[in-house]
């Protein structure tokens, strides 16, 4: 039950952007936001007790390299939430493999 609510308080009600980083009106690339940067943290916090709440984050978290590689640690399937992209890297599905073999069914076809 716990892990729920610290689930639902890190997705919270507010859709993150796509990417980590806002870029202005000309295209320069701004700092996250604080609110960005927490709820990367709290996702964090999440997926290091219990990799797979990496289900709840938003795509662009299913996309953080390293948000992932700690999914994976704690819980090898945990790559089957991954974004396409890294299910197609080669040092996230080792690290998934390694901790539970049958993660091997959700990496790409390639890694296989």
């Amino acid at each position: 039950v716990q892990f729920k609510k610290e689930v639902k308080s890190w997705r919270g009600s507010q859709v993150l952007p796509t990417t980590m980083a806002q870029r202005d009106r000309r295209g320069v690339v701004q700092e996250d936001s604080e609110e960005v940067r927490i709820q990367r943290q709290r996702a964090l916090d999440a997926v290091k007790r219990d990799g797979r709440a990496l289900a709840y984050a938003s795509e662009a978290l299913r996309a953080d390299k390293q948000l992932v590689l700690e999914a994976v640690k704690k819980n090898g399937q945990a790559l089957e939430y991954a974004h396409k992209d890294l299910r197609a890297d080669r040092d996230v599905v080792l690290e998934a493999v390694r901790q539970k073999g049958r993660a091997l069914e959700f990496a790409c076809q390639e890694l296989r």
